[in-house]
């Protein structure tokens, strides 16, 4: 169960950076985040589920969006809600495989609180139980707040839709 929980939590670290990469001001860090983690995972092994689930799944798109400009409105919700939903498919999987149910809302809302706080506690955390090695967090990225409302409501409705699998 700890080992579940600790790769949901690492998974939502890694979404929340993908998430505020897509808001950044900066979009050519967004393009080098997208295109980096893109590059790890085409390499995870194909029964890794640790692998899969801890490389944050991108697409072509994301780095030719972020290349033109940031995405906003539609377009920021159906990336987030693409590449969340990849997330929460994984989700879904361990807790099949943990034969226990998946609760859509819980990890919506988990993942919602780890990009409203920036997941600080839980990155101290996690180092501090010498689990992972966990990168710090990206000083050029936005912080929620620093996010347009307008782009978090955006941003809220595509994880819930993911979560429920309504993308």
């Amino acid at each position: 169960m700890r080992h579940r929980h600790t790769l949901s939590l690492v998974t939502w670290i890694s979404s929340v950076t993908l998430i505020l990469a897509a808001c950044s001001d900066d979009s050519a860090t967004a393009a080098s985040n997208a295109s980096s983690a893109s590059a790890t995972s085409s390499t995870a092994e194909p029964d890794s589920t640790v692998k899969r689930i801890t490389a944050p799944p991108t697409t072509s798109a994301v780095a030719e969006a972020t290349r033109e400009e940031d995405l906003h409105g539609a377009a920021l919700y159906l990336q987030t809600c693409h590449d969340a939903l990849e997330y929460f498919d994984a989700f879904r999987e361990l807790a099949d495989m943990a034969g226990e149910p998946f609760d859509a809302k819980e990890a919506a809302d988990g993942l919602l609180e780890l990009a409203r706080t920036g997941g600080e506690e839980l990155r101290h955390d996690l180092e501090a139980s010498g689990d992972l090695d966990v990168a710090a967090a990206d000083p050029n990225e936005p912080t929620w707040e620093e996010i347009p409302k307008a782009d978090r409501t955006e941003i809220e409705r595509a994880i819930y839709a993911a979560a429920n699998d309504d993308c």
